[in-house]
């Protein structure tokens, strides 16, 4: 289906590190913002709609309002969405924020390489980073 495609194709993105700029259609944008949420989590997004013309329009907020938004009104003309990637958010985390989450994940029965391993993947910081916070955890609860 269209939509396995879409995911398909933005999974392949995941790990850039990079604002992503789509041309969509009006038609198709709730689609496409259900499927971004799905694959990227309810990052934020914005949605310039007729740019350069009258009724120019531009919202930027997480994903779900602004899907809710265009499911109450559905969006005409031409459509430009930007996709800020999750990573680029990632470096807005403190070392403290990431402490708590290993330490979360380590609570929760994961082992300090699983956990790593995972903050790795959502935030796209090095491991080698995540690894030296883990071993601060590690090391204070001794």
């Amino acid at each position: 289906s269209q939509k396995q495609k879409k995911l398909a194709e933005l999974q392949k993105l995941q790990k850039l590190e990079a604002t992503f700029v789509f041309y969509e259609s009006a038609n198709r944008l709730t689609d496409t913002l259900t499927v971004i949420k799905e694959c990227f989590g309810n990052l934020n997004v914005s949605v310039a709609r007729e740019l350069t013309k009258m009724y120019e329009e531009i919202r930027t907020a997480p994903v779900d309002q602004i899907l809710e938004h265009y499911l109450a009104q559905p969006p005409r003309g031409e459509i430009v969405l930007l996709v800020e990637n999750r990573s680029e958010m990632a470096h807005s985390l403190s070392d403290d924020d990431l402490k708590d989450r290993l330490q979360a994940l380590i609570s929760s029965g994961l082992s300090v390489k699983q956990a790593v391993a995972n903050i790795t993947a959502e935030t796209g910081f090095a491991r080698k980073q995540i690894y030296a916070l883990a071993l601060t955890l590690t090391s204070s609860e001794k």
